[in-house]
This record gives structure tokens, sequence and C-alpha cells, in this order.
């Protein structure tokens, strides 16, 4: 969602957007758009038939670990901590919304990226087969390694890339999620520590096969794993940055993550 924390009417909305299109244009054009309305008519009930479709595997067995990181629910500041991170210092003593955080480095946090590997869960959904990379935009692998070097270019922190399917700290898969994307933190004990760590992105994100765009994607979605949680000010980790034309992290983004890990040091 581009977002840990999930939204149930997102799935939901189009069909407002296209509603009020249409009554825009009527009011603006008059009776000359009366032809337009079969169109919309029809966009109108596929995207209800859409919203109405129910969940795959829906499941609360993880619902708690949604519940955990609350604290940052759109949060009006420049930061949002969620309350945990990688090596020491995890969970934190202080969260939310322009938190002070422990400022304690790690020097190597790995990932992999996951090619149809077994089952997946979310705090909504469990079960899902872990489909294939190939869904993604060709240059999927290779802005989420910039989106880490971004983040490690600002804080006290280190990735290390283990070969595909590996047991990493951070894995990064693709399944039929009901949302775009979505990153748990660290989370230390049972039974959310099954999800800790995990990037799951909704199988065929194409991001309009845009590049940059889905290197924004990555850096929000591994912001979340690192120990942000949404902002609704103008920064990477606000859940609708696809409005915004950033090129990188901005400054609450800088702040949030050398409050957890310190300003970056070189090891």
């Amino acid at each position: 969602m581009l977002t840990t924390q999930s939204h149930p009417k997102e799935r939901c909305l189009d069909w407002l957007l296209i509603r009020t299109l249409y009554r825009v244009t009527l009011v603006e054009k008059g009776k000359y758009y009366q032809s337009m309305k079969p169109i919309f008519t029809s966009l109108l009930l596929i995207s209800l038939l859409s919203c109405n479709k129910p969940l795959k595997n829906k499941s609360s067995r993880y619902s708690s670990c949604n519940q955990l990181i609350g604290v940052c629910s759109d949060s009006n500041g420049a930061y949002c901590l969620n309350g945990y991170k990688w090596g020491e210092g995890n969970p934190l003593n202080s969260k939310g919304l322009n938190a002070e955080g422990p400022q304690l480095g790690v020097q190597h946090i790995t990932f992999s990226f996951q090619e149809s590997n077994g089952l997946v869960n979310t705090h909504a959904q469990i079960d899902l087969p872990s489909l294939s990379l190939i869904s993604l935009p060709d240059c999927a692998k290779t802005q989420f390694r910039k989106a880490f070097d971004t983040w490690a270019d600002v804080a006290n922190i280190g990735f290390k890339e283990l070969v595909e399917n590996s047991e990493a700290a951070i894995k990064i898969a693709v399944a039929d999620i009901h949302v775009s994307g979505i990153g748990f933190p660290n989370y230390p004990e049972s039974p959310c520590d099954q999800l800790a760590g995990n990037i799951i992105i909704k199988a065929n994100t194409k991001a309009d096969n845009n590049c940059q765009r889905f290197y924004i994607f990555a850096l929000h979605e591994i912001g979340h794993v690192l120990g942000l949680g949404h902002v609704s000010s103008e920064n990477i980790m606000n859940p609708g940055v696809e409005k915004y034309n950033y090129k990188g992290l901005q400054e609450g983004d800088k702040q949030g993550i050398t409050q957890l890990y310190g300003a970056r040091l070189l090891f």
C-alpha cells in the first residue's frame, strides 16, 4: 500500500471516482455527454463487482500484528516510529509521531528475493502461494537494490543481499494480496515474528512499468520494514506518496531513520 496498515475501503474507491467523473462531465458539457452514459455505467458495474469480491484466504491469525503498529496511522508529522527496528534496541522504548529513537546502528541486514517459494502470510490473509517475480517490472530487483542503498546512505545501517530464496532477514516476495504492497517490521515475539521482515508485492504490480515509480514504491515498503510508519506529511512514508513527484527520501524520512539507527557511519 504502498503500506503496512490496511485500508479496507481502498478496493471500493474506484467506483466513486468514476461516478464523480461522470457527474462532472454531465454538468459541464450537458446532454452531449449522455452518449458516455453506457460506458460509465459499465465501468461502475465492473468496479462494484470488484469491490464486493471476497478477500482471498482471509484470516485473523495475524491481525494483532497490524494493531501493534497502529500508533502510526497516517499521523501528521515528519516521521513516525512504529515501535520496532533491527539490531539492538528492539522493541523501542518510545514510539509514535516524532518520537526519539535509540539511534543504534546495525552493520548487516540480509535480504533476498523469493521466487515462487512456498506460502506467505499477511495480517489479513494466510497461506498465499509465493508467485514468480516475473510479474513485476523488469527493473524491480535493480530498484529494490537502489532503495536499500538509499536508506543506507542516510543511516547507520548496511544491507547484504543473499542468493534467491534464502532465509534472509528481509524477504521480498510476490503474492495475490489485496493491496499493492506491504512490509512488516522486526517483530520479536510470536506469532508476529513469522511476518517479520517480509515485503510482499501484489502480483502484476507494474507501477506502469515506470522504474522511478517502482523505486519510490520500494523505498516506502523498505521504510516500513526498517521501523517507520505512515505519516500524512509530504514524505516517502506518506501512503499517498505516488501523488508527489519525489526523486528520493524527504527530510522527514531521513529524520525518522536516523532516530532509529543513527546517522551514517563508515563501517
